[in-house]
């Protein structure tokens, strides 16, 4: 089963109780060894509490099988922009990732918003996909106007490490949620 969700960024930092539309946010990251600050403001709208995140994600995108690549597109404050650029132009020693993000749907029937997609025990352990010698990571140069916000967009592709059995919880409503696994292929090699 195929998880693709297209999230709604103006929503996820300017949250409004009654709204109902999915909203995602990034709310911890390690690039290649380096942490990022949670700068940018948000609402867990399940319990309406404020929460601080890295990035406020635009879509999210998984296969679904266990060692499919994971997609992330969002937004970053400048100063993250301005690490991640920054750490990016140097020959990179890592590919670790680590991440805690947090996909949030709304259930019409219900009216009630529950946490969709996630990492089952934040954070995964990610790498960063590589195309040849080119890392699967898009940073941009301009800011864009996220209607207050001037915030830089950036996707990154992710693979499950080596050696690792990890899960996402996948929910489809506030009541149906189910863990799936993700580990890369000599995991699941010998799984079996």
């Amino acid at each position: 089963m195929a998880l693709s969700y297209s999230l709604d960024v103006p929503g996820g930092l300017a949250f409004k109780a009654g709204q109902d539309h999915a909203v995602g946010y990034l709310t911890g990251a390690n690039f290649f060894g380096t942490t990022f600050r949670a700068d940018l403001a948000g609402t867990n709208p399940v319990t309406g509490a404020r929460l601080r995140a890295v990035a406020v994600l635009s879509g999210v995108r998984w296969a679904g099988t266990v060692s499919a690549s994971l997609s992330l597109r969002g937004y970053l404050s400048a100063r993250n922009c301005a690490l991640l650029t920054a750490i990016t132009k140097k020959p990179l020693t890592s590919a670790g990732l680590t991440l805690s993000f947090t996909v949030y749907g709304y259930d019409p029937v219900q009216r009630a918003y529950f946490a969709a997609f996630a990492p089952q025990q934040p954070p995964l352990n990610a790498l960063l996909a590589m195309s040849g010698v080119s890392p699967e990571l898009s940073i941009a140069e301009e800011p864009a106007q996220v209607g207050p916000w001037e915030l830089y967009e950036f996707s990154l592709l992710a693979v499950p490490p080596p050696n690792q059995l990890q899960a996402f919880s996948v929910a489809v409503s506030p009541a149906a949620a189910a863990a799936r696994p993700w580990a890369s292929d000599r995991v699941v090699q010998r799984a079996w």
